[in-house]
């Protein structure tokens, strides 16, 4: 009996299982997770900057690619909240049409609005 004949499929090990849960949360996380894993990083970068007390050069290097990064993590925040914003809206309004918008629905809702509360 021939290797390549055989039908069977390999045993999936639980590396491969990790790798693939891995892709799959990586192609759900949005750019700003990786934003806020690179705010520590740069904080530890800058330390540099406490050391350049003596060139005004190298100050100005870490302030200007510390404004830069804040700018970044600005525009993210803005994207990330109109993005958020338009779900919210449309899921809102989805969730009136569904209900409040049926006039079907609405009429009952008006029929039972006087009526007494069943015990």
């Amino acid at each position: 009996m021939d290797p390549k004949d055989d039908n069977t499929m390999p045993h999936k090990t639980l590396w491969y299982h990790l790798r693939e849960g891995l892709k799959r949360a990586h192609k759900r996380r949005p750019i700003s997770f990786y934003l806020l894993l690179a705010m520590p990083l740069a904080l530890l970068l800058g330390v540099g900057m406490t050391t350049s007390t003596d060139s005004p050069r190298r100050f100005a290097f870490y302030l200007s690619l510390f404004f830069i990064f804040f700018f970044a993590i600005l525009h993210r925040a803005i994207v990330d909240f109109i993005e958020i914003s338009r779900s919210h809206f449309k899921e809102h309004e989805r969730v009136y049409r569904k209900t409040l918008g049926d006039d079907e629905f609405v009429s009952r809702l008006a029929d039972h609005v006087g009526d007494p509360p069943e015990k």
